[in-house]
């Protein structure tokens, strides 16, 4: 089911189209990450930054970042346990 959710970037409201409740979370987070990220670049009290378009390209890349985060993680997550059977087959082959 999609809906509209709004926003808040730099102060600015913004219309964001979201497919379920797990989307709409995932998008609120990065909104805050991407606001938070604008703000520690503008100066103190400027809205230089609002721009609609600055905002939606903030927005994909802080979703690039994340994925490539979790993609990151599992990573290392399958390689830690291909590590841990390695060393298992080669302590029972010592043995």
């Amino acid at each position: 089911m999609t809906k509209t959710i709004k926003i808040e970037i730099l102060g600015s409201s913004y219309p964001i189209r979201v497919e379920g409740g797990e989307e709409e979370r995932y998008v609120k987070r990065l909104a805050r990450y991407v606001d938070s990220k604008m703000r520690k670049l503008a100066p103190a009290g400027s809205q230089v930054l609002s721009a609609k378009l600055a905002v939606k390209a903030a927005l994909n890349i802080a979703d690039e970042l994340h994925k490539l985060k979790r993609e990151t993680e599992l990573s290392n997550r399958r390689t830690r346990e291909r590590q841990k059977k390695l060393i298992k087959l080669l302590e029972q082959g010592l043995r």
